[in-house]
């Protein structure tokens, strides 16, 4: 894993694609250009400590190095570690919508698909309760 000081010339001979590798810039610590198959992209990786203990490892990608130049991407970086630094959690607010935004159960599908056949369709009741015979059976 190569560690180098980035420059934009740097980063655009590396949009060709290629081998899959990773490199480190020494001006930013934290910041890196991972090339894959199909380009490169900025990614920041960092330490989060709350409370003076290890949480994880923070990795975040900030862009494809065709849409973002270097000095922005930097600038970017900078600005997540210095979140991280803070004790915050920049991923907290989207594992906690991924959170809240759970699968429904067979249960609240069952309730909901039920209160659709009565209410659009007009299902008697005799037809709910023979599903939930099945369902529980």
């Amino acid at each position: 894993m190569p560690v180098q000081r980035l420059t934009q010339k740097d980063v655009d001979d590396l949009n060709d694609g290629g081998e899959p590798r990773l490199i480190r810039d020494t001006q930013v610590k934290g910041l890196m250009v991972v090339v894959g198959k199909k380009g490169a992209s900025y990614k920041v990786q960092y330490d989060l400590y709350q409370e003076r203990r290890y949480v994880r490892t923070v990795a975040k990608t900030l862009g494809a190095t065709a849409q973002l130049k270097l000095k922005v991407a930097q600038r970017l970086a900078r600005a997540v570690i210095d979140q991280i630094k803070a004790g915050v959690d920049p991923d907290a607010d989207r594992s906690a919508a991924r959170a809240g935004n759970a699968a429904p159960t067979v249960e609240q599908m069952f309730l909901a698909h039920a209160t659709f056949l009565q209410t659009k369709k007009g299902a008697p009741d005799r037809t709910i309760k023979d599903m939930k015979y099945r369902r529980d059976k």
